[in-house]
């Protein structure tokens, strides 16, 4: 471990010398596996850890480093300097994040976009929409780390990942937002009583035809073609459900089933259950939720229900 005086003094060799060693480290290793060094530098003086980050910032100045090595080198700036005054690294960190968003998943060898993430929402940016989306599938398929459950926690907005049709229709009424957030806490088998009276207060807030009307409204566009088009793995087309949303959707099907009977909503459970099979992963979970609703709503008295 390089000494703390040193690099708080007027030079910056040592600091430079240091900060170009931790780039080293992280590109042979990883960031994660370098989190005890790093967790003990985060702790050292202001003057100490701005000495690295200025030596950060001065490096991509160069512009010496490839692409990967340069986002390398921000998302060390950005653990070391969490909580420093003066942000160097704003303009690069927020084009580094923004080139994330046309991917389907980050680079999950490398991991760390959390830190990018939580730089700009400690400086009072939230980052756009297809970034939030880009960070939260990448959180889904990868280790959930301690960093990235707090990120994902300070992440609230948008309620769903943009880029699906159905999610962007549902999201563009503020009203419907209390609704998609708690459809998107439908993780269990199948919904518990508390899990059903939330809903059904939700419900019983703007009205039970007028929910079955908004919720048809979105269903009908599941599956359709993506509204933000993104890059798949091998560098092709990726057009998959969003696994970010796929739990918003089961929700959406219990409350459906929540509803009075009404055939126009066992005709949408059973085209979302046929839709979430046809999908490719299929969706298991949603079609099995869908199709729980049809049998609910088969079970219950009322209007005949068309085949």
């Amino acid at each position: 471990m390089h000494d703390i005086k040193s690099l708080a003094g007027v030079g910056g060799a040592e600091a430079r010398s240091y900060a170009d060693l931790l780039v080293r480290r992280a590109r042979s290793g990883s960031l994660v596996s370098m989190a005890a060094e790093l967790e003990a530098v985060s702790t050292w003086p202001d003057a100490a850890r701005g000495q690295l980050v200025r030596a950060w910032a001065d490096r991509l100045e160069r512009g010496v480093d490839v692409p990967v090595v340069a986002r390398t080198v921000l998302q060390l700036a950005a653990v070391v300097g969490r909580g420093l005054s003066g942000d160097p690294l704003a303009g690069a960190r927020q084009a580094a994040l923004l080139a994330t968003a046309g991917r389907w998943h980050d680079e999950l060898d490398r991991g760390r976009l959390e830190a990018l993430v939580e730089a700009e929402l400690a400086a009072g940016r939230v980052p756009d929409p297809a970034v939030v989306a880009t960070f939260r599938r990448t959180a889904l398929a990868a280790v959930r780390t301690e960093g990235v459950e707090r990120v994902l926690g300070l992440l609230t907005e948008p309620v769903l990942n943009v880029g699906e049709a159905w999610a962007d229709r549902a999201m563009a009424d503020l009203r419907w937002h209390g609704l998609l957030a708690h459809a998107r806490s439908a993780k269990a088998t199948r919904p518990t009583g508390v899990w059903n009276g939330a809903a059904r207060t939700l419900i019983a807030a703007q009205g039970a035809e007028e929910t079955r009307a908004a919720v048809l409204s979105w269903l009908c566009l599941v599956g359709s073609p993506r509204t933000l088009p993104v890059d798949g793995a091998g560098g092709g087309r990726a057009d998959p459900w969003d696994p970010y949303n796929t739990d918003a959707l089961r929700g959406l099907a219990w409350t459906l089933a929540l509803l009075p009977p009404d055939p126009s909503t066992a005709d949408a459970l059973a085209a979302l259950a046929e839709a979430a099979m046809a999908a490719r992963p299929p969706q298991s979970r949603v079609a099995r939720a869908a199709g729980a609703g049809v049998r609910a709503r088969a079970s219950r008295p009322g209007p005949s229900l068309r085949s």
